[in-house]
C-alpha cells in the first residue's frame, strides 16, 4: 500500500490520488527532482536503457526468439512488445539512413532491358523519357536518384506481398491463421532482412575488411556472394520465425519453404515493377 501524500489530480487521466502512482493509469507523481535539468538526462537513460523497456525486449526476442515474439504479440502481449509493423518501420528507418546494400533499387538501364517485363514496357518507357524533354543520360540520372529514395520508402510493399503468398499457401487454414497473422510474420521477416541482411551484417563485414586491409575480403564481396549470403541467413531466420506458425509435418514444411524460396525472386520482380510506376509517377509530377 502506497504512502499517503497530498491529494493531486493525475496529469494523465484526471483521477485524484494520494499515492506515489495513480491507481487508475499508473502515472507517477512528480517531485522537485523532476523539474531539474538533470531530470532530462535521467529520463533519457531510463527510457532508452531500461532493460524492461519494451523496445529492447522486443529487439531481444526478435533476434533470439522471433517465433515467440510474434506468437505472444498475436495472442495479445501488447504491453510487452511493440508491434511487428512498428518494428518493421524502425528497421526501414535504420536501412534508409544506413544502407550497406541497396538491393531494392533498380536502375533505369535495368528497367529498360534487364527484367522479365522489360520487352513489354520498353516502347512506353522510351516515349515517357522523350516526353520529359530530357536527354537519355539526364533522364537516367534523374530516375536513378529518385528510385534510390523511393525504393526505401516503399519497401513495405514486399512484406505485404510475401504475407499474401504465405496466406495463399495456407489458405485451407485461413480461419485458424488469418491474413493479419501472415502479415505480422512477414513484417518481422523483412525487418530482419533490412536490419541485419542488407545493413548491419554487410557493413560489419566491410568494416572488418577495411581494418584488416584485406583485399581478399573486398574481392569476395561480389553480387553473387551477397545474394547467396542473404538467402542463407533469411532461410535460417525464417526457420526459427515460422516453425511454430507452419506447425505441419516436416515434409510439407520443406516443400513450402522451397516454394517460398523459388517465389522470392519473382516477388522482387513484382516489387520492381510497382516501383517503376511509382517512380515514373513521381517524375511526372515533379518535372
Amino acid at each position: 500500500m502506497g504512502t499517503s501524500l497530498q491529494k493531486r489530480e493525475c496529469a494523465s487521466c484526471g483521477l485524484p490520488f494520494e499515492t506515489q502512482f495513480c491507481p487508475n493509469c499508473g502515472e507517477r507523481r512528480l517531485t522537485e527532482k523532476d523539474y531539474s535539468a538533470f531530470s532530462l538526462v535521467n529520463d533519457f537513460v531510463v527510457d532508452v536503457f531500461n532493460i524492461e523497456n519494451k523496445f529492447w525486449r522486443t529487439l531481444k526476442y526478435f533476434l533470439i526468439k522471433p517465433a515467440t515474439y510474434v506468437d505472444e504479440y498475436i495472442k495479445g502481449a501488447r504491453k510487452k512488445f511493440i508491434s511487428p509493423i512498428k518494428l518493421f518501420l524502425l528497421a526501414n528507418a535504420w536501412y534508409f539512413l544506413f544502407p550497406a546494400i541497396n538491393t531494392f533499387k533498380t536502375s533505369w538501364t535495368t528497367q529498360l532491358g534487364g527484367l522479365p517485363y522489360s520487352s513489354l514496357t520498353l516502347d512506353f518507357l522510351t516515349k515517357f523519357q522523350i516526353s520529359t524533354g530530357l536527354s537519355a543520360s539526364d533522364f537516367a540520372l534523374l530516375y536513378n536518384d529518385a528510385t534510390a529514395v523511393i525504393s526505401k520508402l516503399f519497401v513495405i510493399i514486399q512484406p505485404l506481398l510475401f504475407g499474401l503468398l504465405t496466406y495463399l499457401l495456407y489458405y485451407r487454414r485461413r480461419t485458424e491463421k488469418p491474413l493479419i497473422h501472415h502479415f505480422n510474420h512477414s513484417l518481422v521477416f523483412y525487418a530482419f532482412l533490412l536490419l541485419i541482411g542488407v545493413s548491419i551484417a554487410p557493413a560489419t563485414y566491410s568494416l572488418i575488411g577495411i581494418v584488416l586491409e584485406s583485399e581478399a575480403m573486398k574481392d569476395f564481396r561480389t553480387e553473387v556472394n551477397v545474394t547467396i549470403f542473404i538467402f542463407l541467413i533469411l532461410n535460417i531466420f525464417g526457420f526459427f520465425l515460422y516453425k511454430k506458425f507452419f506447425a505441419e509435418k516436416w515434409t510439407k514444411v520443406v516443400w513450402k519453404v522451397l516454394v517460398l524460396n523459388l517465389l522470392f525472386a519473382p516477388l522482387l520482380q513484382i516489387y520492381r515493377f510497382i516501383l517503376l510506376w511509382i517512380t515514373l509517377g513521381w517524375i511526372w509530377l515533379t518535372v
